[in-house]
C-alpha cells in the first residue's frame, strides 16, 4: 500500500483566535467506524477468525468501514471530514473552522451568529454519516482543545504539573517530549532546559537507567512555575505583529507578540522562537543566531497569520545594527525582501528590561589588515603530534614546541593557542592550516558547540577565553605551505614546517628499509621509491602493495599473461564457460575483442575445434575479422 503522507503536518494554534470570539468545540464519535468503504473495495479488507482448535472451517469477513490501524485510514478520514466542512467553510468565509482529526473549533465575532454556524456545521457532518458526540460539546469558557485551555483573552496549558518519576531513558524521551510540546507558548528557554536535554545522553537502550540529577530537578520546578505563571494570548487583528529578538542569558530567543496598550501588561505573547540546543556548526556568531531566529520568525509568523510580521525588534543600537547589517551576509539574508519596519531598540517592559543589549562592535579585535606587532607562525605534525609556535623578536629567531595527541587540527590549534598566551600585545599570527585560520576568525564573542572530542573542546574553550577577554588587536593570514617564494613570511612558515619533521637518532640499516621507513611516512609510488632509493621493481612494488594505508588505493600491476590490443579488431581472446543449466548447449564460447570490449558468445554443444570454427563463423559478422587470436585455455585449436 503507498503511504499518502501527511496532509495537516502540524497543530492549529489557539492562540490565532481573535480575542474576545465566542467558540463551540465539537467532536466526532466514532471517527473511523463513520465512514463507509465502497462496495467494490470492501472485499479488498478481508479477515478470518479461525475456530477453536480447528473444530470447523475458519469465519471469513470484511470491513465495511474505514479500517482502524490502516495505514492510510487516518489521511483518509482527515480528507473525508475536511470534504464535509468545506460547505461550512464556503458559507460562512469570516468564521473561524479549525480541523485536527476528530476535533472541530467554530468561532465567530458575533455569538448569534455562531449558534447557526454550530447548527449548519452540525447538519453537513451528519449528511456526510459524521456523528456528533452531543456530551462533548462545549460552548461556555475554558474551552479545551487540543491539550490546551482556551479563555476570552488567553490561552493556557490543561497540564498543570509535570510527573517527574524518570527511571529509564524512555521516561526522559516522554518528559522532553511534553515540556518540548508547552514551551513554545510558555517561553520555557534552551538555558533553563540545558540539564534535561543532556540526560539522554550515555547508553541508547530505552530501558537503560537514568536518574535526575539536582540540576535536572531544579529545571523542572522552574517548568512548573511556568506552568502555573505563564499564559498566551489571543491575537487581535487590529495590532500590528511584531517579532522580537531578546538576548537570554546564554543564547537568543524569539517572541511573535503584539504591544497593547489597553492592556495591563501591554506586551501580548502569541508564541515563541528557540534556537536548535546543538548545532550544525561548532562556531556561530551572534550575527548567525540573530539571522537564525529573524528567518524562523518570519517563516512561523507568515504560517499563523498568512502574512510576515510588521516590525522586526532587535537588541541592537542603531549603530550596530547598521555595521552588522553591512559586514554579515547571513543577516543579509534573512532581511531579503522583508517590506516590514525594523527597529534596534525594544519597547520598555519587564521582559525586556532583564535582558541586556548585544554589542557588536563596529571595529572588531579581529583585523582585515596586518597590525604593528611581532608575527607568530604555527604549523604541526600529526604524526609525530608536536604543535611548533615560531616568532621573530629582537633580530632573532624563537621557537616553542608542544607535545599533542590528536589530529593535525588539534595539534595546530594548540600551537595557535599558545601564541594567543604567550603576547598579550597586538600580533599578527600566519597559519597554513585553512580550518585552523578561520576558527580564529569567528570564535571571538561566538557561540560553542560542546564537542566529543575533550581535547578539541579543551582547546576551542581555551581559544574562546583568550580572545573575548584580549583587548589588543589581533591578525590572521592562512598561507600555502611548502611554498618556494621568497620573503620574511615564507622564511618563517619553512622555519616552522622544518621543526615539525621527525628527528632521526641512529642510521638507517639499508637501502631497502630506508625505501620502507620513508613510505610510511610520505606514502610515496613505486616509481618514486625505485628511483630514490635504486631498488628493483618487485621490492618497490612490495613495499607500496604492503603499506595498509595505500592498499585500497594501489593499482595491480600488470603480470603480462593477457596481452591487451592498441586498436579494435587487434586481438581477440576467447574462452569456454560451462553452464549446467543450458542442458547440451552447457558450452559457451565467449569471444572479447581486448581494445573495444566488444563480446560475442554463443552457446554449443562442445569444445572441440569444429565447435569453435562454429563459434567464429557467427563472430566474424557481428564483430569483424580480428587479425588475431588467442585461446585462454588449452583447447584442440589455436588460431594466428
Amino acid at each position: 500500500m503507498e503511504d499518502m503522507g501527511a496532509t495537516q503536518p502540524g497543530l492549529p494554534s489557539p492562540t490565532m483566535i481573535p480575542k474576545n470570539w465566542n467558540i463551540v468545540i465539537m467532536d466526532l464519535k466514532d471517527c473511523f467506524f463513520t465512514i463507509p468503504l465502497h462496495p467494490e473495495d470492501a472485499p479488498r479488507f478481508a479477515f478470518s477468525i479461525p475456530s477453536v482448535n480447528h473444530q470447523g472451517t475458519a469465519q471469513c469477513y470484511h470491513w465495511t468501514v474505514l479500517p482502524q490501524g490502516m495505514k492510510n485510514s487516518p489521511t483518509i478520514y482527515q480528507l473525508y471530514v475536511a470534504k464535509a466542512l468545506s460547505e461550512v467553510r464556503k458559507t460562512y468565509p469570516t468564521a473561524i473552522c479549525y480541523h485536527y482529526m476528530n476535533d472541530i473549533l467554530l468561532s465567530c465575532q458575533e455569538p448569534q451568529n455562531l449558534l447557526e454556524i454550530a447548527s449548519s456545521t452540525k447538519s453537513c457532518l451528519e449528511k456526510h454519516g459524521l456523528v456528533v458526540a452531543p456530551e462533548k460539546v462545549q460552548q461556555q469558557p475554558p474551552w479545551k482543545y487540543l491539550g490546551w485551555k482556551i479563555l476570552q483573552q488567553t490561552v493556557v496549558p490543561q497540564l498543570l504539573k509535570i510527573d517527574v518519576k524518570v527511571n529509564t531513558l524512555n521516561d526522559v524521551q516522554k518528559l522532553t517530549g511534553t515540556i518540548n510540546w508547552v514551551r513554545i507558548l510558555l517561553g520555557i528557554d534552551n538555558d533553563t532546559l540545558r540539564p534535561l536535554f543532556e540526560l539522554p545522553k550515555g547508553e541508547p537502550a530505552l530501558n537503560s537507567p537514568r536518574q535526575l540529577t539536582p540540576e535536572a530537578e531544579c529545571a523542572i520546578e522552574q517548568v512548573n512555575r511556568a506552568l502555573t505563571n505563564r499564559q498566551a494570548a489571543r491575537i487581535d487583528y487590529q495590532l500590528p505583529v511584531t517579532l522580537y529578538v531578546i538576548q537570554g542569558p546564554k543564547s537568543l530567543k524569539g517572541l511573535i507578540g503584539q504591544w497593547d496598550l489597553r492592556e495591563k501588561d501591554p506586551l501580548c505573547v502569541l508564541e515563541w522562537i528557540f534556537l536548535p540546543y546543538q548545532f550544525s556548526k561548532t562556531i556561530v556568531t551572534i550575527c548567525e543566531q540573530i539571522a537564525h531566529i529573524v528567518c524562523r520568525g518570519r517563516q512561523r509568523t507568515t504560517e499563523l497569520t498568512g502574512h510576515e510580521p510588521d516590525t522586526i525588534s532587535l537588541p541592537l543600537t542603531k549603530m550596530y545594527f547598521q555595521w552588522a547589517f553591512q559586514n554579515n551576509t547571513e543577516l543579509q539574508i534573512a532581511m531579503t525582501n522583508f517590506g516590514g519596519k525594523v527597529t534596534p531598540h525594544h519597547p520598555p517592559h519587564k521582559l525586556f528590561s532583564l535582558t541586556t543589549e548585544i554589542e557588536i562592535k563596529s571595529v572588531s579585535k579581529c583585523q582585515r589588515n596586518p597590525v604593528e606587532g611581532p608575527t607568530y607562525f604555527t604549523d604541526c605534525s600529526g604524526k609525530t603530534g608536536r604543535a611548533i609556535t615560531v616568532w621573530f623578536e629582537n633580530n632573532e629567531w624563537h621557537h616553542e614546541e608542544q607535545k599533542v595527541q590528536g589530529s593535525a587540527q588539534i595539534v595546530e590549534l594548540a600551537a595557535v593557542v599558545f601564541a594567543f598566551q604567550h603576547c598579550y600585545r597586538a600580533l599578527n599570527l600566519v597559519t597554513d592550516s585553512n580550518y585552523v585560520a578561520g576558527v580564529v576568525t569567528r570564535i571571538e564573542n561566538s557561540w560553542l558547540k560542546e564537542v566529543t572530542n575533550p581535547t578539541l573542546f579543551y582547546y576551542l574553550k581555551m581559544l574562546k577565553m583568550l580572545l573575548d577577554e584580549r583587548t589588543t588587536p589581533y591578525y590572521v593570514l592562512h598561507i600555502r605551505s611548502h611554498t618556494d617564494l621568497p620573503g620574511f613570511i615564507i622564511e618563517g612558515n619553512r622555519r616552522a614546517d622544518r621543526l615539525t619533521a621527525p628527528v632521526v637518532a641512529t642510521p638507517l640499516p639499508n637501502q631497502l628499509e630506508q625505501a620502507r621507513l620513508s613510505h610510511a611516512f610520505c606514502h610515496q609510488s613505486a616509481r618514486s621509491l625505485r628511483k630514490q632509493f635504486s631498488l628493483s621493481w618487485s621490492e618497490t612494488r612490495t613495499i607500496t602493495q604492503t603499506c595498509p594505508d595505500c592498499q585500497p588505493f594501489a593499482t595491480h600491476p600488470h603480470t603480462r599473461v593477457n596481452p591487451r590490443g592498441t586498436s579494435a579488431l587487434q586481438l581477440w581472446q576467447s574462452d569456454v564457460t560451462h553452464i549446467p543449466e543450458f542442458g547440451r548447449q552447457k558450452y559457451v564460447h565467449v569471444s572479447i575483442d581486448t581494445f573495444s570490449h566488444m563480446v560475442w558468445a554463443t552457446a554449443e554443444t562442445g569444445e572441440k575445434a569444429h565447435d569453435v570454427i562454429r563459434h567464429w563463423r557467427g563472430a566474424f559478422p557481428a564483430l569483424g575479422v580480428s587479425k588475431q587470436k588467442e585461446r585462454i585455455m588449452a583447447l584442440p585449436i589455436i588460431v594466428r
